[in-house]
C-alpha cells in the first residue's frame, strides 16, 4: 500500500514536471520540444491514473501532500537561472527516470507469481520510462550551449601611440606559456610601455598566470610600464582567486595597469 501511495505521488510529479518545462524551450522555438513533453506529461498522467486504480482497488488513496528525500536532493544540485538551470533540470529529470526503470524491473519480478497484474503493470512501465529518460537526454542536448573549441595561444605584436600592443588570442595555459613570455619580455629593455591585449583570450591558468607575473616582475625590473587590458571575465576571477587583482593598479573592470 505504502508503496503504491508512494508511486501515485511520484507520477503525479513527473507530470507536473514535464509540464513545466515544455514551455520554457531554449532560444526563440527548438522544434518538436512541445511535442516531446507534452507527450511525456501524457504518458506520467496516465500512469498516475493507473496506479490510484491499483491503490484504491487495495482500500487506498492518492495522498495530499508527500515527500521524496531523493528526489528532492537531486533538485537541489539544479543551477539557478538561465540556461544552466534548464540544462540541470533535464538532466536530474533523465537521472529520475532512469532510477525508476531500475525500480520497476525490481517490482516487476518481485511481483511475478504472485501479483501478475501489478507485474506486468510495472513490466511495462519499465519500457515507458526507458523511452523518457531517452527523450530527456535528448533536449538535455537539444539545451545545452555548444562547445566552442579553444584554440592554441597566439598572439601579434604592433607599434601603437607610442606602446608596443600585444595582441593575445586563444588559451594562455601550461606548455604555451614560453613563446609569449619571452617575446614580450624581450620587448622591456627597449620600450616604455608594453600592453597586452586580452580580448580575444579564452582561457588561464595557472602557468598561464605564473608566466603573466613573470613578466610583470622583469617590467618593473626593466623600467618598462606593463599594462593589461580587455581581459574576460574569466581571467578576472582567476585573478581575484590568487588575490592577484589587488596585486595590480586597476583600471575600470577591464584595464590593469601592473606597477
Amino acid at each position: 500500500m505504502a508503496l503504491l501511495a508512494d508511486h501515485a505521488f511520484l507520477e503525479k510529479k513527473a507530470a507536473i514536471n514535464a509540464m513545466e518545462l515544455m514551455v520554457r524551450w531554449p532560444g526563440e522555438w527548438t522544434a518538436g520540444w512541445v511535442e516531446a513533453l507534452t507527450g511525456i506529461a501524457r504518458d506520467e498522467g496516465a500512469h498516475l491514473a493507473q496506479t490510484v486504480r491499483l491503490l484504491t482497488r487495495r482500500g487506498g488513496r492518492l495522498e495530499r501532500g508527500h515527500r521524496s528525500p531523493y528526489a528532492q536532493a537531486l533538485r537541489l544540485l539544479v543551477r539557478k537561472g538561465g540556461g544552466d538551470e534548464l540544462l540541470d533540470r533535464l538532466l536530474v529529470s533523465a537521472l529520475i527516470e532512469a532510477r525508476s526503470c531500475e525500480r520497476f524491473a525490481m517490482l516487476a519480478a518481485a511481483a511475478a507469481g504472485i501479483e501478475p497484474d501489478l507485474a506486468a503493470f510495472y513490466q511495462a512501465l519499465f519500457s515507458s520510462e526507458m523511452g523518457h529518460y531517452k527523450v530527456f537526454l535528448k533536449l538535455a542536448n537539444q539545451a545545452a550551449e555548444p562547445v566552442v573549441p579553444e584554440t592554441p595561444l597566439s598572439f601579434r605584436i604592433e607599434a601603437q601611440e607610442g606602446a608596443m600592443v600585444v595582441y593575445c588570442r586563444g588559451r594562455w595555459m601550461a606548455g604555451e606559456t614560453s613563446a609569449l613570455r619571452n617575446e614580450v619580455k624581450a620587448l622591456f629593455p627597449t620600450h616604455k610601455r608594453v600592453v597586452l591585449d586580452l580580448t580575444d583570450l579564452t582561457r588561464m591558468d595557472s602557468m598561464g598566470l605564473g608566466a603573466l607575473v613573470s613578466l610583470y616582475v622583469s617590467a618593473k625590473a626593466a623600467g618598462c610600464q606593463l599594462t593589461m587590458i580587455n581581459f574576460g571575465e574569466r581571467v578576472r576571477q582567476l585573478l581575484i582567486v590568487t588575490n592577484l587583482l589587488d596585486v595590480f593598479e586597476e583600471y575600470g573592470k577591464h584595464i590593469v595597469k601592473m606597477p
